[in-house]
């Protein structure tokens, strides 16, 4: 089993369909008043447990989030190829509510930018967040990422549009990275 670890969090594959069932339901229980009403159905999850674990080799990686001090599941990062071309990539992460401001998304980010950049060939990985959302853009910019401007009114949240601030780092960015020598990785 594939395990990246900081002081703060590890980041893992998920040991069932049901572990990312169980997470997913407490995480979208509400509606996010950032993102609006999310989703993954549960017989999608199960699919696609059974065919790569969550950890599709073209697609979505998806990686739980666990608190590295208790052990206890925290939320979930996302991460994939695409975009503009092949070389590059996007990442998210979606923590739980009642363990938000503690630090998680920021570690799961660098964790996930650590796993793709050592990974795959990218040189570049990006992500959006809403742009009034300040400290998902404080989180970016503490992984390193640098703002690349707004995309107008592209996300419906609390019944309005928003627009996206939209972050990337590129490999010879992360490169410079002092999270990058923090990470412990294992089986």
């Amino acid at each position: 089993m594939l395990r990246y670890a900081n002081r703060r969090a590890a980041i893992r594959p998920f040991a069932s369909a049901q572990e990312s069932i169980r997470l997913r339901e407490a995480i979208y229980r509400d509606v996010n008043r950032f993102w609006g009403p999310s989703w993954y159905p549960a017989g999608e999850i199960s699919t696609d447990y059974a065919e790569h674990g969550l950890m599709d080799p073209t697609g979505m990686h998806q990686f739980a989030v666990d608190d590295r001090s208790t052990g206890e599941l925290v939320g979930v990062v996302q991460a994939g190829l695409g975009g503009n071309n092949a070389i590059e990539g996007w990442f998210g992460t979606f923590i739980h509510p009642q363990r938000r401001g503690r630090g998680y998304g920021v570690a799961a980010k660098q964790l996930v930018l650590n796993y793709m950049f050592e990974r795959f060939p990218v040189n570049r990985m990006m992500s959006d967040t809403l742009a009034h959302h300040t400290v998902a853009c404080r989180g970016m910019e503490r992984c390193g990422c640098v703002f690349e401007g707004n995309i107008r009114a592209a996300r419906m949240a609390e019944g309005q549009w928003h627009d996206l601030s939209r972050y990337s780092i590129l490999r010879r960015e992360w490169e410079t990275m002092a999270y990058r020598h923090d990470v412990i990785k294992g089986q």
